[in-house]
């Protein structure tokens, strides 16, 4: 039976991540993703694939436009990039990632990875941002 249910609707597997090891502020993070729905069904609603940059002083989560409505069971590559704001502090961040509700960009589904934090994120390493 627990099997079958860890097989009902969704279940996403992050397999890689591929980011910077810098960017200039104003700048913009490309990156690759390599996912795998393990389960038999879509997400049903809008939720978004974000990356937060973390550090002591601030955070910021920057939505991508990956539509998780389509991520059928199996494989899925989703590359992209992002803007960093234009008032980004240099330093060092953590980058996080997460599947976030489009109106509180907190996260809302647990990924089949281990490495949650409290937040609800997922540590992927640092970023440096730097001129």
């Amino acid at each position: 039976m627990d099997n079958w249910l860890k097989k009902m609707g969704y279940r996403f597997v992050l397999r890689k991540l591929t980011f910077p090891a810098s960017v200039k502020p104003h700048g913009r993070i490309a990156f690759t993703t390599w996912w795998e729905n393990k389960g038999v069904a879509p997400v049903y609603k809008e939720y978004k694939f974000a990356i937060r940059l973390r550090n002591t002083e601030m955070k910021q989560v920057l939505v991508t436009d990956a539509d998780l409505l389509t991520w059928l069971p199996g494989d899925i590559v989703y590359d992209d990039q992002l803007f960093l704001q234009h008032d980004m502090p240099e330093g060092t961040y953590e980058l996080e990632i997460a599947l976030v509700s489009p109106h509180t960009f907190e996260p809302v589904i647990k990924l089949a990875i281990s490495g949650i934090n409290d937040e609800g994120w997922y540590p992927m390493g640092s970023i440096l941002v730097q001129r």
